[in-house]
Formats: C-alpha cells, sequence, structure tokens
C-alpha cells in the first residue's frame, strides 16, 4: 500500500512526540521528518535536538510545527475540520519568533507534556485542574484582547519558559507542591504575575 508524503510525515511526527516510544526510535523519527519535509537543512553532528531543530529553515519549521499539531488534535480527539482550520491559519499567521518558540517547545517535550496531562484530565487534582485552566486563562486573554497577537518577545520568551516549567513539575509528580496557588497568572508586560511553577 502506498501512502502520500503528508501521511508519512504525520506517522513520523507521531511517533517522534510519543514519550512512551524508545528515545532511539524518537529521534529517528525526527531525523526523518527532516529530511522528508526539509530542503536546504543544514547538517548538525550531535544528540542536542534543541540545537538541531535551530538549524532549520523557516519554511520547514512552519511544515513542522502544522504537523506536530495535527497530530497533538488527532490525539486529542479534535479533529473537525473547523479546528483544524483554526490551528492551520494560526501556525501560518505566527512571527518569526512565535515560531520559533513553538517549535522549540514541540523539540524540548513541553508540548508532549501538555498533551499527556489533557489526555489524562481525569486523573488530575481539582486544584491542579483549576491552576492549568488559569495558566492558559491568563496567558490567552491578554494575548488575544490586549496585544492582538502582538506580544513582546520577552513576554512570549517568559510565557513559553512558564509553561515548560510547570507542566515539567506536573510530570515529576510534585503535585502537592503545584497546588494551592490562588493568583491567577496573566500576560502582561512588567506586571506579569507568577504561573504555579513547583518551586
Amino acid at each position: 500500500m502506498k501512502i502520500s508524503k503528508k501521511e508519512y510525515s504525520v506517522a513520523l511526527c507521531s511517533l517522534a512526540l510519543d514519550k512512551r516510544e524508545h528515545l532511539i526510535v524518537r529521534e529517528t523519527a525526527v531525523a526523518k521528518l527532516f529530511k522528508t519535509i526539509g530542503e536546504g537543512l543544514i547538517e548538525y553532528e550531535g544528540r542536542d535536538q534543541t540545537k538541531l531543530g535551530k538549524n532549520l529553515p523557516l519554511t520547514t519549521m512552519r511544515n513542522l510545527v502544522g504537523i506536530a499539531y495535527g497530530v497533538v488534535l488527532k490525539k486529542l480527539g479534535r479533529t473537525d475540520p473547523q479546528t483544524i482550520q483554526i490551528f492551520n491559519k494560526a501556525i501560518q499567521h505566527l512571527s518569526e519568533h512565535e515560531l520559533k518558540l513553538e517549535w522549540e517547545s514541540i523539540v524540548d517535550g513541553t508540548i508532549s507534556n501538555i498533551v499527556e496531562t489533557m489526555l489524562n484530565w481525569e486523573g488530575q487534582s481539582d486544584t491542579t485542574k483549576q491552576d492549568i485552566v488559569s495558566i492558559f486563562e491568563g496567558l490567552a486573554n491578554p494575548y488575544f484582547n490586549e496585544y492582538k497577537g502582538n506580544v513582546p518577545k520577552e513576554d512570549l520568551e517568559w510565557a513559553h519558559k512558564q509553561l515548560k516549567e510547570y507542566f515539567q513539575s506536573l510530570k515529576s509528580k510534585q503535585p502537592a507542591a503545584l497546588e494551592g496557588k490562588k493568583e491567577k497568572p496573566a500576560l502582561k508586560s512588567g506586571k506579569k504575575k507568577a504561573l504555579p511553577s513547583g518551586r
């Protein structure tokens, strides 16, 4: 049976994002995905996937982010055309800096950690659920309403770092340290409120 290039890419991306797979399988899937989609890639000798990801041309990076989020939506059961169209449009409108941060979040495992948490939503405590809702509301509301999508680079980097640290802490089985944070986070330049960080 012959499959399309897009189907092959989606399958590779599914393997690369699957934390249950062995590291060698995930790394091989990432390498094959780069070769399948990218042209003019800069060869990188080493095992640091974050550095490898930064060598991608922007067009390739945008394609990979689109495929990765397609896989994420499939895992979450959100494959309706409207949701997919919204994500595709959003990805096409990402600035260069936003695109690089999104790709870094995919490569460093932040997106996988978030997806795993969402897939195990019922297993989370009520306080952790409320923390997660507050995090995303606190970041999304100003992003769309106050900044209209044009968030300063410093604030974007801060938000990505907060998400990475929070979901890493949550994954490392420290829910007690993460709970009880009542303050609602917000993405505001110069007035950034702390997200639950497990510290």
